[in-house]
């Protein structure tokens, strides 16, 4: 719907794409990539079993070379259910603010639709040990912004709220905006 390629993220010149990407980020500097839109459409003729299976075998090439490097997945909750070990933690967004469903606000559990079965998964996996980013986009400096805050850190979910294009300094744990 956004124009954007599809690519079939078994085929082993993607791979080795991003493991080129990464290693040229890692010597830049960076000690963490995050893995946006990681639930990726899944090739005719393969599963989803498969896509995983062609995403775990990036990350282990990708740790192999640099061990200290760390994965954050935006959305990528079916892919951290199957390789934890590989998973750093998981962001989602709007998951408290459930703007499709504000029956749902600060409560996305009562969503039997989206936010719920989202929030069921991300409970899951905070279970196992994967840290949970919810990033939220109401502006930090309002009191809509302390109701999130309360609300993702009473699931025990890490919390980061900034307005929509992440251009203000936004609030989250050990971050304030100056209250």
């Amino acid at each position: 719907d956004w124009g954007t390629p599809l690519v079939d993220v078994t085929h082993p010149s993607w791979q080795d794409g991003l493991v080129r990407r990464a290693d040229e980020a890692y010597r830049g500097g960076s000690r963490g990539i995050k893995w946006d839109v990681a639930t990726p459409e899944v090739p005719p003729g393969k599963t989803r079993a498969d896509v995983n299976d062609a995403i775990a075998s990036v990350m282990r090439r990708i740790l192999e070379q640099h061990p200290d490097l760390k994965f954050v997945f935006n959305q990528g909750f079916e892919f951290a259910a199957a390789y934890p070990q590989y998973v750093h933690g998981v962001e989602t967004e709007g998951l408290f603010s459930a703007s499709s469903y504000p029956v749902a606000y600060l409560k996305p559990w009562d969503d039997p639709f989206y936010w719920g079965p989202q929030y069921q998964q991300a409970k899951s996996l905070l279970e196992r040990g994967v840290p949970i980013l919810v990033a939220e986009y109401a502006g930090p400096f309002g009191p809509q912004a302390r109701e999130l805050y309360d609300a993702i850190t009473a699931q025990g979910f890490v919390p980061y709220i900034t307005d929509d294009h992440w251009q203000s300094r936004g609030w989250g744990y050990n971050v304030n905006p100056g209250w």
